[in-house]
């Protein structure tokens, strides 16, 4: 950050964070192993994967470039059957000019129509770097709704400022991380993620004149899960410093209590060796990262999208994204209505400004 930066506010000052961390209880290592297939007269069969099922579905994370061909490929991608659920989606505009912006909008009918899905909110880039509009009249009340996507690389000068002016505009705030922030290096004695901590300190604080306005949603995403290798064993990576490091760093981003985390398809960590279609061991490095996760904000705070961040290279999964998510979180033995949050009442809030 500048060198002319205010200093860091103390955690339980810090006017988007909560007073002091919750007393969660932790996942048992079981949970990240298939289900015993033995028999017991005292204890009941948990749900089968196939028996929890979101009662809608809003995907918060569909880029806009995939129109109109990826269209087509994403509907076959997740099925008939789950497309019936689809009751949003959140469409993310890649690289469009401010000026166009506003010919899209005004034209959602038609982009609603090539898309053939419901339209909950399109998004469109700003960027943390540089000078932010003087205003922002694409903004204006539009149907659908309008909110706000950056990148995060690294902290500019600008970047405070930057974002303040999108979360005072905006509806949501959504930031793509570039960065392995989650990991355990450090840049010039900081980490990237306390450098990223000190920005949205910054950026969230009221300021002495505020007036009291609802606080935006900022939605991260490309950190959960973050940059995987399927190559380590569960049990080793559980171990690493860096899921460690994890462990804790999810801990303190939750006490920023307007953050949430987007659940989006994950980045290669390393080149891979083995082969990416293993389902067990897919399942069971997600639901690693769903723990912690899970553990330190809830329910009410993780979004289902479905496409893949920018930053690096996808994998190619063995079944859709929709079906690794929602068969991790069955095994894990989550009820109906915690499922629904994560894959259809989460998005509401945040992006259609429902209660």
């Amino acid at each position: 950050m500048s060198p002319t930066s205010s200093p860091i506010p103390s955690p339980r000052l810090a006017s988007g964070r909560r007073k002091g961390p919750r007393n969660l209880p932790k996942l048992p290592l079981s949970a990240f192993s298939p289900p015993n297939t033995g028999t017991s007269d005292t204890f009941p069969f948990p749900p089968t994967s196939s028996a929890v099922v979101p009662s809608g579905i809003i995907d918060s994370h569909l880029r806009v470039s995939a129109i109109p061909d990826g269209v087509n490929r994403y509907k076959s991608d997740i099925g008939q059957l789950v497309l019936e659920k689809v009751e949003g989606v959140v469409l993310l505009i890649e690289n469009q000019p401010s000026d166009d912006v506003a010919s899209l909008v005004q034209g959602s009918a038609a982009l609603q129509q090539r898309i053939d899905l419901p339209i909950l909110s399109v998004s469109v880039p700003f960027s943390l770097a540089g000078t932010p509009p003087a205003e922002a009249p694409y903004l204006a009340e539009t149907n659908p709704p309008i909110t706000l996507w950056t990148t995060y690389t690294s902290a500019t000068p600008e970047a405070i400022t930057n974002l303040s002016w999108a979360l005072k505009h905006g509806r949501a705030v959504d930031i793509d991380i570039q960065s392995d922030i989650m990991a355990s290096s450090t840049t010039g004695g900081s980490s990237l993620y306390d450098i990223f901590e000190d920005l949205l300190t910054k950026a969230t604080s009221p300021g002495p004149h505020a007036t009291g306005n609802k606080r935006k949603p900022i939605v991260l995403s490309n950190i959960f899960p973050p940059p995987l290798s399927l190559d380590e064993p569960i049990v080793k990576t559980m171990k690493h410093p860096d899921y460690l490091q994890y462990q804790s760093r999810v801990s303190s981003l939750s006490l920023f209590e307007d953050v949430h985390l987007k659940i989006t398809p994950p980045m290669r960590g390393t080149p891979e060796t083995g082969s990416a279609d293993d389902l067990k061991v897919w399942k069971g490095k997600l639901k690693l990262y769903i723990g912690p996760v899970l553990e330190a904000f809830g329910f009410e705070r993780m979004i289902f999208g479905s496409s893949p961040s920018l930053a690096g290279e996808p994998f190619n999964l063995p079944v859709s994204w929709y079906d690794l998510v929602r068969e991790s979180f069955a095994e894990l033995g989550v009820e109906q209505d915690a499922i629904d949050n994560v894959f259809m009442n989460n998005a509401k809030r945040v992006y259609g400004g429902s209660s």
